[in-house]
């Protein structure tokens, strides 16, 4: 099975997309969030949380965390209507 390419599926999506990775993440490097936000062709919004690992962005700052999907989701829902993406690395 070929590894995903994450970078080429992102540039194909019309989907809006909001990526979410922690600065100290040491299995998926901080610059791959970054080349996959380059890629993308979609309305994107990278949250950056400085001091989190892997999956762990929610538990290092869970007020910038919520305030930020919040934001996405209502702002997403209303211009685009109820599809969008999530993803955590």
């Amino acid at each position: 099975m070929d590894d995903a390419d994450v970078c080429n599926a992102v540039s194909k999506s019309k989907t809006p997309i909001v990526i979410i990775h922690g600065t100290k993440d040491k299995f998926v490097p901080y610059y791959m969030a970054e080349e996959i936000c380059r890629s993308c062709k979609s309305d994107v919004e990278l949250l950056t949380v400085v001091g989190a690992g892997h999956a762990m962005s929610f538990y290092q700052d869970n007020e910038l965390y919520i305030k930020t999907m919040d934001e996405f989701l209502k702002r997403t829902l209303k211009n685009h209507g109820i599809f969008c993406l999530f993803l955590e690395v």
